[in-house]
């Protein structure tokens, strides 16, 4: 009797009624945003996840398929529920792993953006941000080597190449929110590109993403594009930095390359004729990669240490020439010296007034050596 009515009752539970298969519901990978025609028009990147799941037991032997919708609204929040009209089923944004914004889409501000992204809570913190000038459709359609679906792509992973070539750092949807909170904060967004000259695939060209700048942004203001090697300098201002290769040049003679692959950094104001001055203290190790002639140890340290002052010094030039505070200096004012920072910016409702003579770098290399170049140094050294 007892174990009857255990049945029945076991019966009677309602257990997992509204459980949804994962092929039932449009998972979005990536989201872009543009402005044509005074609407916001956005762009979402679906992916066949099951695809993905069955990479893991071997190469997929047809290229990944990848979806992109489009819709188009007044505001982000209106384009954003327009995607609904024809998705079929029900639209999951819990994947979203990173975002894509055009330069007219950020000229109508980036604050705006932010705010049509909060509505949607399911959004991670942990996305990706991205630029472009191009038409974000070419970007989201691009898939990866070997078949494989497109979030092995630079747009969901950048990470990986950004530790074998240091650059223009990945920047995260929490660190964009972070700048549009803290005063004299400018965000760096790197610039996604086509590369169709750098791979092949049975002879045709095969395009890849590539990074080739980034875009200053503060709140309030236009953005700022500045190429790669226009805002070289700003790698040596980043605190996660894994490694970066620099050509040794004497005069127009490239003589060598070192990889350079820690750093420590710090930024000191201090206050000159009621002024700041930024002092940027840094120290680097650098491997030597490859040397076309001899020279001392301290010789190619005093070397690297003015290439690397030169590069900073011409991007910081650049940006003064744009009125871009690239290095986030009036950030470094607002915490070291709030009250200068009050004075002179009155009390943040202007951008600080800065000049290339108010950046001093001080830059420390040390070198190191490995087998054959260790040898040639040394030598060199005992001729010294």
């Amino acid at each position: 009797m007892h174990a009857t009515m255990a049945v029945l009752l076991l019966a009677m539970l309602p257990g997992c009624w509204d459980l949804k298969e994962i092929v039932n519901r449009n998972y979005i990978a990536s989201i872009g945003f543009d402005f044509v025609d005074n609407e916001y028009k956005v762009y979402v990147q679906l992916l066949d996840f099951s695809s993905i799941a069955k990479q893991a037991s071997g190469k997929p032997v047809a290229p990944a398929q990848t979806w992109i919708g489009m819709a188009e609204g007044k505001t982000v929040i209106h384009a954003l529920n327009n995607l609904y009209r024809s998705s079929q089923q029900q639209t999951d944004w819990d994947h979203v792993n990173s975002i894509l914004l055009t330069e007219r889409a950020m000229e109508q501000g980036i604050d705006q953006l932010l705010d049509g992204l909060f509505r949607f809570r399911s959004v991670r913190y942990t996305c990706w941000v991205f630029s472009t000038k191009m038409d974000i459709p070419e970007l989201l359609g691009v898939n990866s080597f070997f078949n494989q679906s497109a979030i092995r792509t630079l747009l969901h992973s950048p990470h990986d190449l950004y530790a074998q070539r240091s650059y223009i750092r990945p920047i995260r949807y929490v660190d964009l929110v972070k700048s549009a909170k803290e005063p004299g904060q400018t965000a760096r967004i790197p610039s996604l590109h086509m590369s169709e000259d750098t791979w092949l695939m049975n002879d045709k060209p095969d395009p890849k993403m590539s990074i080739d700048g980034l875009y200053a942004v503060r709140i309030g203001e236009k953005p700022v594009w500045f190429s790669e090697k226009q805002a070289a300098g700003v790698r040596w201002f980043e605190q996660k930095f894994d490694e970066s290769p620099m050509i040794l040049m004497k005069g127009t003679t490239t003589i060598g390359t070192v990889k350079l692959v820690r750093h420590t950094s710090r930024i000191q104001v201090d206050v000159e004729n009621e002024e700041p001055v930024f002092h940027f203290l840094m120290r680097i190790r650098a491997n030597l990669v490859e040397l076309k002639e001899q020279l001392s140890e301290e010789e190619l340290s005093k070397l690297t240490e003015s290439l690397i002052t030169k590069e900073i010094e011409a991007t910081m030039t650049r940006a003064v020439e744009r009125n871009t505070d690239l290095f986030q200096l009036e950030h470094q004012l607002f915490r070291q010296n709030n009250k200068l920072w009050k004075r002179l910016t009155d009390n943040g409702t202007k951008p600080l007034a800065i000049s290339r003579e108010q950046l001093r770098p001080h830059v420390q290399v040390q070198m190191q050596f490995e087998g054959r170049f260790w040898h040639l140094i040394q030598k060199q050294d005992n001729k010294g």
